[in-house]
Order: C-alpha cells, then sequence, then structure tokens
C-alpha cells in the first residue's frame, strides 16, 4: 500500500440541474470538470483525474450507485485523506 505523499486540493462549482437527488453528482462530470481544469491551468495529462481515480479506488470517497451511475456526495465528499481533496461549491 503506498503512503500519501502529497496532497491537492480543489474546489469545484457545481450547480443544482447537475445533481441528482440534489446532492450527488456523476463520477463521468466530475471527471469532465477536473479535465477542464487541468487544460486552463495547463497541467500535465490527467495529473488531476490519475489523483481521482487512484484516491476512489481506495475507498476515499462518499459514493453512492444512482441508477448504475457512480456518484459523488458534493455536500460531505471525502471519507479519509486522499491525494485529491475535493470540495464543492454551489452555484
Amino acid at each position: 500500500m503506498k503512503t500519501i505523499q502529497n496532497t491537492e486540493k480543489i474546489e469545484l462549482k457545481v450547480n443544482s440541474s447537475e445533481l441528482l437527488e440534489g446532492k450527488w453528482l456523476n463520477f463521468q462530470l466530475l471527471s469532465k470538470k477536473l479535465a477542464e481544469v487541468e487544460e486552463k491551468n495547463k497541467m500535465v495529462y490527467k495529473s488531476l483525474r490519475n489523483r481521482l481515480y487512484n484516491s476512489r479506488a481506495c475507498n476515499k470517497y462518499n459514493m453512492k450507485e444512482i441508477a448504475g451511475l457512480p456518484c459523488i456526495d458534493v455536500e460531505n465528499p471525502m471519507t479519509g485523506k486522499a491525494s485529491l481533496e475535493l470540495s464543492f461549491e454551489r452555484e
């Protein structure tokens, strides 16, 4: 098991039309939002998304499956310390 060397904190904006049941964000949409941040900030290809996928594989996020879609809780996204710490701001 790898130890987390450093963490990256990201705050993403979401609006109510993107949420399921008022608080769940589709994981694919989250991945697209991170891709936009990477492109906007001229980061290394998939640098944030790799951290996201690795942290998800280690169950560091509060996830739920809704209608077969993996979703993350925007109110309380973290279950532990992860290499990509997410927070969300509602628009």
